[in-house]
């Protein structure tokens, strides 16, 4: 919802607008919101050049979004911490993913998946 209309509804005020980076609660929703899409369509990867290709999809989403709030739908700044954060996620589970023993937990039956 645009900030002027959130304004305009009485649901936030001029003084509630982000000015600086958001509180660790809010960090941690962006970290692991885009961490565990990241994980499912990185299991879904049958190599690492299409891993790497799906982990800027998703940082490229993040950045999107990011824009969309601040140029359309008129928040007045736009949230670079959000978008880094958005980042570290997807970063993280890059890492994570690699791990033999993870994609083993994961994946019932790991013979079965695309990549060697």
């Amino acid at each position: 919802m645009p900030t002027t209309l959130k304004i305009a509804i009485g649901t936030t005020t001029s003084d509630a607008l982000p000015t600086g980076p958001a509180n660790l609660t809010h960090r941690m929703y962006h970290l692991s919101v885009f961490a565990i899409a990241a994980l499912l369509r990185l299991l879904l990867a049958p190599s690492g050049n299409q891993e790497i290709r799906e982990s800027l999809g998703l940082i490229a989403l993040g950045t999107i979004i990011e824009l969309t709030q601040h140029f359309v739908m008129g928040n007045p700044i736009l949230e670079w911490w959000d978008i880094r954060d958005d980042a570290i996620g997807v970063l993280a589970a890059l890492i994570i993913i690699q791990w033999k023993i993870i994609r083993d937990l994961v994946i019932a039956e790991p013979h079965l998946t695309m990549r060697t």
